[in-house]
């Protein structure tokens, strides 16, 4: 909670709705992506979804929901958790499952991602119950003109957001638009740190 340290600063931004919504004087300017992004080449697809991200229990059990879901549509679901070998462990000890084809010991690298997201269809983002702000994935997708499954409901104020699941409800629990997959790429929108820069010194 940095809302004691305000008054000390001319200006305050945050990257989260909630944040500006509840906080007054507290202005919204969305975090910015890797240059990379907007400048991916068109390459051919291998994957409809990508879930990634670092383990949660909340993201782990999203996950597998999710994969029901993309078994059942014969929809082509690439996945990487990462958790450490020490929180594995933990989980075991705690009597916790986890299904070890779904996660990793091992970290991607940048480069690694990029090249999986420029190989997906369409890019899964599910958020924790507490999460307002958008995420990087979101950031990265909007910015290449990717799609995004995301169930966090602030994305509708997006500049580039159009309606397609409803981001009221996670994509396991809805149904995917007829055509969501069939065109990958749409206007790229600008979250370039060029622009970050430019908002918070305007």
């Amino acid at each position: 909670d940095y809302r004691d340290k305000v008054p000390f600063f001319d200006k305050t931004y945050s990257f989260d709705y909630l944040d500006c919504e509840q906080n007054a004087g507290i202005e919204y300017v969305p975090t910015f992506y890797s240059g990379e992004f907007a400048r991916l080449p068109r390459v051919d697809q291998e994957y409809d979804f990508l879930f990634y991200g670092n383990f949660t229990d909340e993201r782990y059990e999203n996950m597998l929901k999710f994969k029901s879901f993309t078994d059942k549509h014969q929809y082509i679901l690439k996945t990487h958790l990462f958790i450490s070998r020490s929180r594995y462990i933990l989980h075991l000890l705690k009597g916790l499952k986890i299904k070890r084809k779904f996660i990793s010991f091992r970290k991607m690298t940048k480069d690694e991602y990029i090249t999986l997201f420029n190989k997906s269809r369409v890019i899964v983002d599910i958020t924790t119950q507490s999460q307002s702000g958008m995420a990087m994935r979101v950031t990265d997708a909007l910015g290449a003109g990717n799609r995004i499954l995301n169930c966090n409901r602030y994305i509708t104020r997006e500049p580039n957001y159009t309606k397609g699941a409803d981001p009221d409800t996670c994509p396991h629990k809805h149904p995917i638009p007829d055509g969501f997959l069939e065109d990958r790429k749409f206007k790229k929108y600008d979250y370039s740190i060029d622009l970050w820069l430019s908002r918070i010194f305007r």
